[in-house]
């Protein structure tokens, strides 16, 4: 897929909590409607399809393989991913409030320019440690 986004949206799930999929998605279309940046939807065999939205589902777990677990479904989306940096959702991160594009895409742009940052964390949700190098 062809973007001028440094970032492609994963949404990081398995075919088994496909229920989530419909919610998460009409809440990003309604509170990230500028969002230009490749969806992807990591699925292991199913596809999903959302009106307005160009969803890539990577469909990961190919006939006769073992069932891979959940880092190697994980890998396995980010392989297919062609941007720089990765923006990770899983399919229960449900957006509450309009996303501050503006913000994302400065963070995403600082990133791109320094390439020794990481991560930058958009939500004051996660672990706040203790961390150790």
């Amino acid at each position: 897929m062809s973007t001028t986004s440094p970032f492609t949206v994963l949404v990081n799930s398995s075919d088994g909590f496909d229920d989530c999929w419909q919610p998460f998605f009409t809440l990003f279309k309604k509170y990230w409607p500028s969002c230009r940046a490749p969806i992807y939807l990591n699925t292991e065999t199913k596809s999903y399809r959302h009106e307005g939205l160009e969803v890539v589902c990577t469909r990961v777990q190919r006939d006769g393989d073992d069932r891979l677990t959940w880092s190697q479904c994980l890998l396995a989306a980010l392989e297919q991913v062609d941007t720089p940096l990765v923006l990770y959702f899983q399919e229960d991160y449900f957006i509450q409030r309009p996303v501050l594009a503006d913000k994302v895409r400065r963070a995403a742009a600082y990133m791109v320019e320094n390439p020794e940052v990481k991560h930058i964390q958009l939500t004051k949700l996660g672990s706040s440690g203790p961390h150790e190098p």
